[in-house]
C-alpha cells in the first residue's frame, strides 16, 4: 500500500479555477516578469505579513538572497536540513560557504535535538 506524502492531485482540484483564471490574466496581458499578477501578488503579502515582499522566479533565487541578506560569505558553516532540493547546498557552496547538514524529526522539520549536537 502507497502513502502519498502530499496529495497534489486531491490539491489541484481545489485551486484548478483559480490558477487557470490567474495563468490566462498574465498571457492576455504579456508580462510575465514583474507584471501587474506579480505587482498585486507583492503587495497582498507584504500586507498580510507587514513585511516587504519580493518575488522570486524559484526557490534557488529565494534561498540566495536570504543568505545574501545575512552576509553569508566564505568558510561561515551554515545549518541546513538534510532533507531538502540540492539546490539549498548548492547556493551555500556557490557562497563559499559550508553546509552542515542537520537531520529531521516527524514534523519533516530540523530536528531540534541534531541542530544543537551540530551547533
Amino acid at each position: 500500500m502507497e502513502i502519498n506524502f502530499i496529495d497534489l492531485e486531491r490539491q489541484q482540484q481545489k485551486i484548478e479555477k483559480g490558477v487557470n483564471e490567474a495563468i490566462s490574466r498574465v498571457l492576455r496581458a504579456g508580462q510575465y516578469i514583474m507584471g501587474q499578477e506579480c505587482l498585486d501578488l507583492e503587495q497582498q503579502l507584504s500586507e498580510y505579513t507587514g513585511k516587504y515582499c519580493l518575488l522570486c522566479a524559484n526557490g534557488t533565487d529565494a534561498i540566495r538572497l536570504a543568505l545574501i541578506a545575512l552576509k553569508i560569505k566564505k568558510g561561515d558553516l551554515v545549518l541546513t536540513t538534510d532533507f531538502t532540493f540540492f539546490a539549498t547546498s548548492e547556493v551555500i557552496a556557490e557562497l563559499g560557504a559550508i553546509p552542515i547538514f542537520v537531520d529531521i524529526d516527524d514534523t519533516y522539520n530540523i530536528c531540534p535535538l541534531d541542530l544543537e549536537k551540530k551547533y
